[in-house]
């Protein structure tokens, strides 16, 4: 997995064991997240938080459409990927 060196994992180690199907352990090499993963994440937190609730229903707050609904967690994800890009940027410097 290449990683560009302004974003590296968000928690990285030496080596992990992965639990195989099987129960054996196997010594791998796994990287997880990123660190842009991660500034997403807790950006995204941030965002759906104060952002006003909406529901298929209108039970939680303002009704819409089930297809404006998955536009919206779109541009949520996008947004939070936007800040964590920014935050990246800002990290290089």
């Amino acid at each position: 997995m290449e990683q560009k060196l302004n974003n590296p994992p968000a928690f990285p180690s030496d080596q992990t064991w992965i639990n195989k199907r099987d129960d054996s352990l196997e010594g791998e090499k796994y990287e997880g997240m990123t660190l842009r993963d991660y500034f997403a994440a807790k950006a995204l937190q941030a965002i759906i938080t104060k952002m006003p609730a909406v529901d298929t229903q209108g039970d939680l707050g303002r009704k819409v459409k089930f297809e404006e609904l998955d536009d919206t967690k779109k541009l949520f994800a996008f947004s939070a990927y936007k800040y964590a890009d920014a935050m990246l940027a800002e990290r290089s410097k």
